[in-house]
């Protein structure tokens, strides 16, 4: 197959290359460049590229133009033919577009370099916190940083990774905000770190089993204090607690119809 039968199949229904299939020499630049200028305004033509064609240069370059206008192009990423640091390089670059394109990261090219890995995660959550989902081996750090952007990261976090007292953690994170230290003291006495329930319906994400016992009645009692619909959410048995019983009433009328 000769380059300009390979351009056919590749640029079928590219106007930039019937402007330049008039001539019949085609050149180790002019290949180049015309698939260069089709991955800008396609990425996912990327999939089609016959990587032995180029040179390492060029072809990363085609890499990192392909991801640019497509992060999912990382998908078709020859690792054979950039170094695992330009891979790496171009991983950072496609999940701080797409969060998504996490998913077509391969971690065992990071064996050597765990802090490399680390930093892609990050700025995959710090993008999407819904990337979380697509991390198996969470951090307590990470999955702090998720929930306390977006309560509802909560739903990805893996409570058997964690200690009881780490998840626990991660719950507070999730409902809680750090505000001034004076207006904590006035409002909440005993917990001079905490204040603001910020997302109440985020309750339904809490695992109550890998919660410390007195936590988890901690953080339903404030969910109820700032909203009736966050009751819902609360584990059934603790409406068989007369103790919480009675100070979620103190906190809402509507907590009667759901006492046992």
């Amino acid at each position: 197959m000769t380059n300009k039968d390979k351009f056919e199949q590749f640029f079928e229904h590219s106007t930039i290359f019937l402007g330049a299939v008039e001539s019949d020499d085609f050149g180790q630049d002019d290949l180049y460049k015309i698939h260069l200028e089709i991955l800008k305004i396609d990425g996912k033509r990327l999939a089609s590229v016959e990587p032995e064609l180029f040179t390492a240069d060029q072809y990363l370059n085609l890499c990192s133009n392909a991801i640019g206008q497509n992060s999912l192009a990382l998908e078709w990423v020859d690792v054979s033919r950039v170094s695992i640091e330009n891979y790496r390089k171009l991983c950072y670059q496609a999940v701080k577009q797409n969060s998504t394109s996490l998913y077509f990261v391969k971690k065992e090219l990071f064996e050597n370099s765990e802090k490399d890995l680390r930093v892609i995660y990050n700025v995959a959550v710090h993008q999407n916190t819904d990337a979380l989902m697509l991390i198996q081996d969470q951090t307590l750090p990470l999955c702090l940083m998720a929930v306390k952007k977006n309560t509802s990261a909560l739903q990805w976090v893996n409570p058997n990774l964690f200690s009881r007292e780490g998840y626990t953690k991660i719950c507070y994170y999730a409902f809680y905000q750090k505000q001034e230290f004076i207006l904590l003291e006035r409002i909440f006495e005993n917990y001079p770190d905490i204040k603001h329930f910020k997302n109440y319906q985020g309750l339904r994400f809490v695992n109550k089993d890998h919660c410390l016992p007195q936590a988890y009645k901690e953080i339903c009692l404030h969910a109820i204090k700032y909203s009736d619909e966050s009751m819902p959410f609360v584990d059934e048995s603790l409406w068989l607690d007369k103790n919480f019983c009675r100070e979620a009433m103190k906190l809402s009328r509507g907590a009667k119809k759901y006492v046992r």
